[in-house]
């Protein structure tokens, strides 16, 4: 039986066949040799397959990769492993993996990591999507050489979420202020201390959600550009110089903001719109609003309605009762 060249037919070609594949099948012509890995890069359509990256700070990932309903997923460990099937070739040293349905295994020391990841988004020529990054384990810090990595190989990252027991102050500084994150931003973790002066460069989210937020100061709320937001645990105190910042033109994406201040804080609305005109309203049963953040309808409480004057947006300053640490601010709802 004859033998077919398959990177032999002409570019045009090649691409239309190749985006009938899957990433399985693409990884697996990517081992064949490294002239058919770096013919890829050249069949391939840019930012085609969805890659979603994982790491932990026990030397552990996860890169999910899909097109369509087509998915493959990688797992990576530094512990060893006796038995493998192929091997990758890397700049900083082979790789051995190992196939089991949609997954691949891949067994590489933490220095061979960077080079694996480059090896992925190199061959699906795409950039990294979502990175999740988390520790659970209190003396441990999440890997934020990460972050670092994917900042020196592509310009932006669209989202970026941390779970972890607890997270430096140096490493939130680093996310706030240096990290380009574009979509969505959400820190999950038990960093509490109020004097840490994290400054936060000018950020233009959809979605930003943080816990545990003594850290958080007016100003870093000013410079965050965002569609909906949610701060648990801040000690903001300045929420009239926020309302008027509003009100004068400032956050123009807002659509929701949620601001919590611990169990013993309580909003009071006189001082919040002090020097602001607003109209109150009254709560009504049947008065529901969409909330993009809950992806659903919410029963919308009393409040007070403040309008913008750049652009004539009213907001409503809900009164919520039943939680009465809480700052809701819903923009044209």
């Amino acid at each position: 039986m004859s033998s077919i060249n398959l990177f032999g037919f002409p570019i045009v070609v090649l691409r239309n066949v190749f985006s009938q594949f899957g990433p399985a099948e693409i990884f697996t012509i990517s081992l064949c040799s490294k002239r058919t890995e770096q013919n890829l890069q050249y069949v391939m359509r840019p930012n085609t397959v969805v890659l979603h990256l994982t790491a932990s700070d026990e030397n552990e990932f996860t890169i999910e990769c899909s097109r369509g309903r087509q998915c493959l997923t990688f797992r990576g460990s530094s512990e060893s492993v006796d038995e493998y099937e192929y091997v990758v070739n890397t700049n900083a040293g082979s790789v051995p993996v190992s196939f089991s349905d949609k997954t691949v295994f891949v067994n590489c020391k933490k220095r061979v990591f960077k080079a694996f990841f480059k090896y992925i988004c190199n061959i699906f020529r795409s950039e990294i999507g979502k990175l999740f990054l988390w520790s659970m384990t209190p003396s441990s810090q999440v890997p934020i050489w990460v972050i670092e990595w994917v900042m020196c190989q592509q310009e932006s990252l669209k989202s970026l979420w941390i779970l972890a027991d607890e997270v430096s102050k140096e490493n939130i500084s680093y996310i706030v202020s240096k990290a380009n994150i574009t979509e969505e931003l959400n820190l999950v973790s038990n960093y509490y201390k109020s004097n840490a002066n994290i400054r936060m460069r000018p950020m233009s989210l959809r979605k930003f959600e943080s816990f545990n937020s003594a850290w958080f100061t007016l100003e870093n709320l000013i410079n965050l550009d965002v569609e909906t937001a949610k701060v648990y645990s801040t000690q903001l105190t300045s929420r009239n110089m926020f309302l008027r910042h509003w009100v004068y033109g400032g956050c123009g994406r807002l659509l929701e903001m949620y601001l919590e201040f611990g169990l013993r804080m309580i909003v009071d609305f006189n001082q919040v719109l002090d020097g602001i005109d607003f109209k109150r309203v009254e709560q009504k049963k049947a008065d529901k609003y969409f909330s993009e953040y809950l992806s659903g309808f919410v029963g919308k409480d009393g409040g007070f309605k403040v309008r913008r004057k750049s652009d004539g947006k009213v907001a409503l300053l809900l009164n919520n009762r039943q939680k009465p640490s809480f700052f809701n601010l819903l923009v044209d709802c």
